[in-house]
């Protein structure tokens, strides 16, 4: 479990967004060849970060802590 408090909350959004778009600058690839297209098929760092940036957005426009604690649930 762990926390972002309130005012922290926009310095740790913009420090993920800053690290995606380091990520998708690095990916970047100008000769694209047929062994990059099983990478094509992976989800991108910026798609699976979408519902915590979301998360953060809206925590920063209510001005609210971010809590989470691990899933104990069992599949």
């Amino acid at each position: 479990p762990s926390a972002i408090r309130a005012e922290d909350v926009a310095t740790a959004l913009q420090h993920l967004e800053a690290a995606l778009k380091a990520e998708a600058a690095q990916t970047e690839a100008p000769n694209k060849t047929a062994v990059d297209d099983a990478e094509d098929k992976a989800v991108s760092p910026n798609v699976r970060a979408y519902p915590l940036l979301q998360l953060l957005k809206a925590a920063i426009a209510k001005q609210k802590n971010v809590m989470w604690e691990q899933d104990s649930a069992f599949f």
